[in-house]
């Protein structure tokens, strides 16, 4: 096997959901009376107690460290990270020692996936782009133990062991801090002359066991890959529903344009993980005493881009404002198909363009409303004023579907884009010689027979499609060509 850690330092910070402040801020954690920051900022090192760093920087702002809030976002993570391989497993490790800092940390199993993905390096990258763009940043450790990947990321040893023989020559030059132990069993180690992890190593097992217990050496074990790591493998759930708590009442939408971005590139990577389509999301609105506003918007055809889940949702939100001020957001989808991803052409400038018109029906129903937009779809009826059909979603394929093998459809061209909602009454024309007539006989079985003769003619300087009622013989406007 081969392990991807990814060691998350700044996460305790990016999991609060606070949008980006101008000026340094770090997270605080508490242990009794001691206080210390658990991540950087400019002039004060994780590790640095409260009372050093503001004398430091007094102009340091602090938040709270909020332990659910980072279980959940690293859970986040792992759903998004399933698409590079699995299994997947997270933890964050917590000594709960003043001074320490906790490790976050995410293993996904590699080994299977260099070839999909071109090689380490292309994952690494395109992985590490992925990051970024969910607003998180990471150090990376690559070795086949999960215990070996998370010390070497933790260390800031970028490059990759393959070899489960060549492990401990790696892992022997690391000093004894990077394993994440109890401080007490640490001094204890460092009390009698021990440096690095080589000289862990080095010493007879039996001994060992002896001198600092069998758990200690169990750790070891595990770190060379010598005994098992049992862990729980996490999968992406059925359905995805994120929550983002603001800082402050909000009353302007465009305030919301961070967080509302933000859980949509989280659904993307949750779909792209899952390889679904988005066919519907729903936006939760939550404002004091519990009222919400629900926005809902379906898509023309699934897909998994989130641009496009954004520009619905922010367009309803721009078109119906906000009742109230807003202190939170939850992003819900329940509601998902296979997606097709686009396909593109070197050589066909069409190529992309369906998506391109399905992103733009997307907007303009958001904008104007579902029941504003509509497309025509062709029915199994030859009766002109009954072969078209409205759709409640337009879509460049609407009229290709829903058709029942034998019925042939007008030819494209052969009806007029314009008709009358009623037919209008009219003198009989003047007629060419030799008229040139289309009989349409149908609609027999469900008591709306129609017996017509159709042609076109010139009137009034356009071209007018009209017909003759073969039992009355009166003739009537039906139509204009464009």
């Amino acid at each position: 096997m081969l392990w991807l850690c990814l060691h998350l330092p700044r996460l305790p910070l990016s999991a609060l959901d606070k949008e980006p402040e101008s000026g340094p801020v770090a997270v605080v954690d508490q242990h009794g009376a001691q206080r210390w920051l658990i991540t950087d900022a400019p002039h004060c090192p994780a590790g640095t107690t409260l009372r050093r760093a503001l004398l430091l920087d007094p102009e340091l702002k602090l938040r709270v460290r909020r332990p659910v809030a980072e279980s959940a976002a690293l859970h986040s993570l792992a759903h998004w990270i399933y698409r590079y391989g699995q299994p997947v497993t997270a933890q964050i490790q917590d000594l709960h020692e003043p001074g320490r800092l906790p490790r976050v940390l995410l293993w996904v199993e590699i080994g299977q996936s260099l070839n999909l993905f071109g090689g380490l390096e292309v994952l690494r990258d395109t992985l590490c782009n992925e990051l970024l763009e969910l607003g998180h940043a990471a150090q990376l450790g690559c070795a086949p133990t999960r215990a070996a990947a998370a010390t070497r990321a933790c260390a800031g040893q970028s490059d990759a062991v393959f070899d489960l023989h060549e492990l401990e020559a790696h892992l022997a030059a690391l000093p004894l801090s990077v394993l994440h132990w109890p401080g007490e069993r640490l001094q204890a180690l460092q009390g009698v002359g021990f440096r690095s992890l080589g000289d862990l190593f080095a010493v007879p097992r039996a001994a060992f066991v002896k001198r600092f217990g069998a758990a200690t050496r169990l750790a070891l074990d595990r770190l060379l890959g010598l005994a098992p790591e049992p862990f729980e493998a996490i999968v992406p759930p059925e359905t995805f529903r994120r929550r983002f708590e603001l800082a402050a009442e909000i009353e302007e939408v465009e305030r919301l344009q961070f967080p509302l971005r933000r859980l949509c590139k989280e659904l993307q990577a949750y779909l792209r993980a899952c390889d679904r389509g988005l066919a519907s999301v729903s936006l939760n609105v939550i404002h004091a005493g519990a009222r919400e506003t629900c926005i809902h918007a379906r898509f023309v055809d699934p897909h998994r881009e989130a641009d496009r889940i954004f520009a619905a949702l922010h367009e309803r939100l721009e078109r119906d404002g906000l009742p109230l001020p807003a202190r939170e957001l939850i992003l819900i989808a329940e509601d998902f198909a296979e997606a097709i991803p686009p396909q593109s052409d070197l050589l066909d400038p069409r190529a992309g363009q369906a998506q391109q018109w399905s992103a733009a029906v997307d907007r303009i129903r958001a904008r104007l409303g579902e029941a504003r937009v509509w497309s025509p779809q062709v029915r199994e009826d030859h009766r002109p004023e009954l072969a078209a059909a409205r759709l409640g979603a337009a879509t460049p394929a609407a009229s290709a579907s829903g058709r029942k093998p034998g019925f042939a459809a007008p030819a494209v061209g052969s009806r007029p884009g314009f008709l009358l909602t009623e037919p209008w009454p009219m003198p009989p024309p003047q007629l060419a010689a030799d008229p040139v007539f289309e009989r349409i006989e149908s609609g027999w079985w469900d008591g709306q027979d129609i017996r017509r003769d159709y042609t076109t003619l010139s009137l009034n300087g356009g071209r007018a499609w009209v017909y003759r009622d073969l039992d009355t013989q009166a003739w009537f406007l039906h139509g204009w060509w464009s």
